[in-house]
């Protein structure tokens, strides 16, 4: 499992029949992006580890390599420019979480197999949106 901090501000879920997520590079120079089919939406989960709260998921193998593709390509970006590079996570055009990508720990990126976890998301924001991407 993959934790990834977040760093972004919440809000509530937006309202919508349709829902749409994705994992992108927010700088829109890395092309590669984790979209809804990518998601195991039966596999989001609000959880609560030794008082920090998360959002817990996993991705379809495609899904997976990816997230391992993008991340790979920005961590080779941020070896280049000396930067840690970021990605975000969006439901519905809001942007829940971005995290960073940083070149000296992961080089190669991450690989997202075993799921991906974004910390520091408020309990009743979590517990919402994993109840909204769930679709329960």
């Amino acid at each position: 499992m993959i934790a990834l901090v977040s760093v972004a501000g919440l809000a509530s879920a937006c309202g919508g029949s349709r829902l749409e997520m994705r994992i992108y590079d927010p700088s829109g120079n890395a092309k590669p992006e984790v979209a809804t089919p990518d998601f195991i939406r039966r596999s989001v989960r609000a959880i609560r580890f030794s008082g920090q709260s998360m959002l817990s998921l996993r991705l379809t193998d495609t899904g997976a390599k990816k997230f391992k593709n993008l991340t790979r390509i920005l961590a080779r970006r941020g070896a280049r420019l000396h930067r840690m590079q970021a990605i975000a996570f969006e439901v519905d055009g809001h942007t829940y979480a971005r995290a960073a990508i940083d070149y000296r720990l992961s080089p190669n990126g991450f690989d997202g197999s075993s799921g991906i976890e974004f910390s520091a998301v408020p309990p009743k924001v979590a517990r919402r949106l994993a109840k909204k991407i769930r679709g329960s």
